[in-house]
């Protein structure tokens, strides 16, 4: 008996180191395979990596995501992948992002995949197609907390709004968008810009359409992105067009014209073309225009592309040829009678989908806020009326002391005398004790030098956090001792440290502000580009030009002194 107990325990002993060996080999490769996927993750937001070392990684994760059928770690890599590939290449990667997301049956991914997929199918002009995708991407992300995504959505609806005439709906969707771009994303910011210009030249209001214009521009110097900047331009010549400037429209668009054509941008290219046209026409020099109205013509022929405000090209040709060219007019006529027929019957169907799916949607949602605010407006109103029949009762009750309080100091006032004690109080400014103050500064001055400023956005919370005091001290405490608020005491922290680096480190003058930025802490390259200018008066290109500049004849004057 003993001895089958003692060959049982030998095999359960056998069995269980068997089957820890087997759990820590699969923990060890779980482990591994996690610090490998991290490792692809970070190395796309490597803004150092060259484009085609980006796409190498980023096919790698894929392909080992499609090995481990990892579906998470799939659709990651599906989105790293997709944008570093030829564009032709999109709507098949956005088909399998929505396969993946499928299979995950997880809200966000299904939002993101689908505004995705529509995001593609707007910029390769299938409006249509677009909207379907946003509209099914909204009812996913309106179940989730993904804030950006939902912004990012409210931008391309205001697109669709755009195209069908709504402007003041795209308005109010950008007018919402613009706040928060500002913070998160400087591309996207410029975006919003964009097209708000464009939609206060559709209402006419010239003015404000030329504010949002000069924002822009003045952003894009700041952030040194030379592309955008031309299509504000762009946006400026059309506006300058309807402010009747046709000269100078004419020749910022004929300016911009190869740079639209380097870029492909046959929509812009076409617009270009249009307002050159039509500039000449309202110049009275028809002739002149004709050229570039055919081009219009050409790229509708050749890319089937057209919008509402391209439809007058059509009725410039045709009143242009109804007296030389029979044939012509006729042939435009009927080109105009089926652009027509087309972008009404496109139009149309946006139109109802819009209200139906996403309007009416959004009106119930706002009832029912009404609703719940009104019924939080009779509770406080309810309140409000029991605090004040308590107060009034209080006021009534201490009136009444009141008055004998005050019979009773003249009666002691009146009495010879009397000696009138004076009370002063010496109070620090800081209202703050002077151990507490003692302790936070040792705390900042340890900050300073370990360079925790340095950390992705820090606030007045986070340093309150670390000197052990709330943020209200250590406001206070930063404004007396270091002469600033606790943003900009920050912010030229962050900033003298990039002056150090870029003065000590030659290397570092060619990395891009995105990477100068993300290297000091600070949450978008606006932000850094701004505090930088702030604090040095000059942009970071133009101060590591400066440096350079600085190098270069320092070396000179040595060289001759030799």
């Amino acid at each position: 008996m003993k001895n089958h107990s003692l060959l049982l325990i030998i095999l359960m002993l056998i069995w269980y180191s068997c089957s820890y060996a087997d759990t820590f080999k699969k923990l060890q490769v779980s482990k591994k395979n996690d610090i490998e996927y991290l490792f692809y993750e970070q190395q796309m937001q490597n803004l150092h990596l060259k484009p085609e070392e980006a796409k190498t990684f980023a096919r790698l994760w894929l392909q080992k995501a499609k090995r481990e059928k990892q579906d998470m770690q799939l659709f990651k890599a599906y989105k790293a992948v997709m944008f570093k590939d030829k564009k032709e290449f999109l709507p098949l990667y956005a088909d399998s992002l929505i396969i993946v997301a499928r299979r995950i049956k997880d809200n966000k991914c299904l939002g993101t995949a689908y505004l995705t997929k529509g995001i593609i199918a707007y910029n390769q002009k299938e409006l249509v197609e677009a909207t379907d995708n946003f509209l099914i991407a909204d009812h996913f992300l309106a179940l989730t907390k993904a804030e950006y995504d939902k912004f990012k959505l409210k931008y391309a609806l205001a697109q669709a709004k755009y195209y069908l005439g709504y402007y003041e709906e795209a308005v109010a969707l950008l007018k919402n968008c613009e706040p928060y771009f500002l913070v998160e994303n400087d591309q996207a910011y410029l975006n919003t810009l964009h097209s708000l210009a464009l939609c206060y030249n559709k209402l006419k209001e010239y003015q404000i359409a030329d504010y949002y214009i000069n924002l822009g521009l003045k952003e894009c110097e700041e952030l040194e992105e030379s592309k955008m900047e031309n299509y504000f331009k762009h946006a400026k010549a059309i506006n300058q067009h309807y402010l009747e400037e046709y000269e100078e429209a004419i020749v910022q668009l004929t300016d911009l014209m190869p740079f639209l054509i380097e870029q492909k941008d046959y929509p812009n290219q076409t617009l270009a073309n249009f307002y050159i046209g039509r500039s000449y026409w309202y110049l009275n020099q028809q002739k002149q225009a004709i050229p570039y109205l055919l081009e219009v013509d050409k790229s509708y022929d050749t890319n089937d592309y057209i919008k509402p405000e391209l439809v007058e090209n059509y009725e410039l040709l045709a009143h242009y040829f109804e007296s030389r060219n029979h044939a012509e007019y006729l042939k435009y006529l009927k080109k105009w009678a089926n652009v027509q027929k087309i972008l009404t019957e496109k139009q149309s169907y946006l139109s109802k989908k819009l209200r139906k799916e996403y309007d009416n949607k959004n009106a119930q949602i706002v009832q029912k806020k009404m609703l719940f605010e009104n019924r939080r407006i009779s509770i406080i109103l309810s309140i409000v009326i029991i605090d004040f029949v308590f107060l009034a009762y209080r006021y009534l009750s201490n009136r009444k002391k009141y008055l004998n309080f005050a019979k009773n100091a003249r009666e002691i006032q009146d009495k010879p005398n009397n000696e009138l004690i004076q009370v002063h109080y010496d109070r620090d400014t800081l209202d703050i004790s002077p151990d507490i103050v003692a302790k936070a500064l040792k705390k900042l001055e340890k900050f300073e030098k370990s360079k925790k400023y340095l950390e992705n956005d820090m606030s007045l919370r986070q340093l309150g956090d670390y000197m052990n005091i709330n943020g209200k001290y250590a406001a206070r405490i930063v404004l007396k001792y270091r002469n600033k608020k606790v943003v900009s005491y920050i912010n030229d922290l962050k900033i003298q440290y990039i002056i150090d680096v870029l003065e000590n480190d030659n290397k570092s003058r060619y990395y891009s502000n995105a990477a100068l930025g993300e290297e000091a802490g600070f949450g978008s390259t606006q932000n850094f580009i701004r505090a930088f200018k702030n604090f040095t008066k000059a942009t970071p290109m133009s101060y590591i030009q400066q440096l350079k500049s600085s190098e270069t004849n320092k070396m000179k004057q040595e060289n001759e002194a030799e």
